[in-house]
């Protein structure tokens, strides 16, 4: 299983993107459609702008949103790789639900510019300070951080969990130099981040506030593959979270340590770096034994796409094999449906269509190559049948997921359906 992952802010760089750029289509229309919605030529600000205006807020969050949808709508188009999951860190947590279709792009791009104007409102740069503490355990920082008191909480927090050696602490100045003097006799080593406000401490509560407000004006939708929280560190059950997670993100630390592990358990082995530069491909190296590959790492991406270009569609043999496997699913499953004009449509017809495109197949050259959109509607057709057969969803699921391993081994990927009770 794979992961998608999509940085936030710190990651973006002059001219990142580039190269999906020249070479897509794809890529240049997500352009084309940022500068239309934000009024701004966001070609120029990342290709050609000042490295001082793309590092303000709230221009770095929709520059990085815009690479990013642009660099995961080139994969879709030179591979026949899809995601089972996708994480994003801060904003790429935005950019994830993006790709997911949770959030339209046009949605996404006035979200993340609010989203950088709230952060930036209220608070001097100069009176705040983000700090990388590396080099120590992560449980022993977290203990320092947990001594605070009322008023303390207030002013400083722990902003991410990167790692078992990586925490990102954020607040005002003198309150998290506090914290760094005692680290560093802890022996951490201790990294000034380059930032414009305390994100993700209490000092954005006012922040957080504006954005539940504003995200409460947008329809979003299921995300097609699952996506995990920053706050939760598990995957959005429904696009009813959407609002409430996002508004509790800008106050809340980044849970990325747990929500690899999360993912893990869950039996993803590959992660996908689609952001500038390869900061959550080190991130995810910290964190276990992922194979990672970055985007933005020309020698290694080469070499990924080459096992991965969109050009070994499914053998007639392999197509045969998963059409038998669809038809034993559907017919070996109890029915607990005694309505005889639905289990017509959603049992027989069904049925008849595996049966009719067997026969299809069996009967032409064996050089013939099926489509993958057949193998797809195969899938759809022993999805209907189980749901007129009023399966359970343990059962469903199960039958469901051995039927997905084997069109996976064969480079047909689609997501587990949600399953209704």
């Amino acid at each position: 299983m794979r992961g998608f992952l999509f940085p936030g802010q710190g990651a973006q760089y002059i001219g990142m993107g580039q190269k999906q750029y020249r070479s897509h289509a794809v890529a240049r229309a997500v352009f084309e459609e940022a500068s239309d919605v934000l009024g701004e030529n966001m070609e120029k600000l990342i290709f050609k702008g000042s490295a001082d205006l793309l590092a303000m807020t709230e221009w770095t969050q929709p520059a990085l949103l815009t690479v990013g949808i642009a660099a995961y709508r080139t994969i879709l188009e030179e591979s026949d790789v899809r995601p089972d999951w996708m994480l994003g860190h801060s904003l790429g947590e935005i950019t994830a639900l993006t790709c997911a279709s949770a959030i339209r792009l046009e949605d996404a791009l006035k979200i993340v510019r609010f989203r950088g104007q709230v952060m930036q409102q209220g608070i001097k740069p100069e009176d705040c300070l983000m700090l990388a503490v590396n080099g120590i355990d992560a449980d022993l920082v977290l203990a320092v951080c947990n001594e605070d008191n009322d008023q303390q909480k207030l002013v400083r927090a722990v902003a991410a969990i990167n790692s078992s050696t990586q925490v990102v602490l954020s607040g005002l100045k003198d309150a998290v130099f506090e914290w760094r003097e005692r680290l560093e006799t802890m022996g951490a080593s201790i990294i000034p981040l380059k930032v414009s406000a305390p994100f993700h401490s209490p000092l954005m509560a006012s922040a957080a506030m504006q954005m539940k407000e504003h995200l409460a004006q947008y329809t979003f939708s299921q995300p097609e593959c699952k996506v995990v929280s920053n706050v939760t560190a598990k995957a959005y059950m429904s696009a009813d979270q959407i609002v409430s997670l996002l508004s509790q993100q800008v106050t809340q630390p980044v849970k990325w340590r747990q929500s690899l592990e999360y993912i893990r358990e869950q039996g993803v082995t590959e992660l996908l770096d689609l952001g500038p530069g390869s900061v959550m491909k080190k991130l995810a190296e910290q964190n276990g034994s992922f194979h990672t590959i970055a985007m933005d790492q020309d020698e290694e991406w080469r070499a990924w796409l080459l096992d991965n270009k969109f050009d070994r569609g499914p053998m007639l043999t392999d197509a045969i094999a998963i059409a038998v496997q669809c038809l034993r699913h559907s017919i070996s499953t109890p029915n607990r449906n005694w309505n005889e004009e639905e289990c017509e449509r959603g049992i027989s017809e069904p049925i008849r269509y595996i049966k009719d495109q067997i026969d299809k197949w069996e009967e032409v050259n064996s050089d013939a190559k099926p489509r993958r959109e057949e193998i797809q509607e195969l899938l759809l057709s022993v999805q209907r049948v189980f749901e007129t057969k009023r399966l359970t969803v343990e059962e469903k699921s199960r039958r469901f997921n051995q039927l997905l391993t084997v069109s996976h081994q064969m480079g047909i990927r689609l997501n587990q359906p949600t399953w209704a009770d």
